[in-house]
């Protein structure tokens, strides 16, 4: 199966992933062209308390400026701004 099936699959099935896979999951999604989709798992995956690597942000942006998402782009840019102004201990 493709990163993307599994992915998908786990999410229907409402599985708990680890961090790598699910950042593998949300870099497939945004390279594919399908941001909507990077950025949901993204979110799902920060309101869960893990926090997604450089490259895996980087990848959601690039996806964000390729679908002319700018908008989008600049909330998410926030949220994660936000996020990196908590204290450690918030962030587990």
């Amino acid at each position: 199966m493709r990163t993307m099936e599994v992915v998908t699959e786990a999410r229907v099935l409402k599985l708990d992933l680890p961090a790598d896979a699910l950042e593998a999951g949300i870099r497939t999604f945004a390279s594919g062209g399908q941001w909507q989709r990077a950025v949901d798992m993204l979110e799902a995956m920060t309101a869960g308390g893990q926090c997604a690597q450089h490259d895996t942000a980087l990848a959601v942006f690039r996806a964000l400026a390729d679908g002319q998402q700018a908008d989008r782009a600049l909330q998410l840019l926030e949220v994660r701004l936000a996020i990196a102004r908590l204290p450690v201990s918030v962030l587990g």
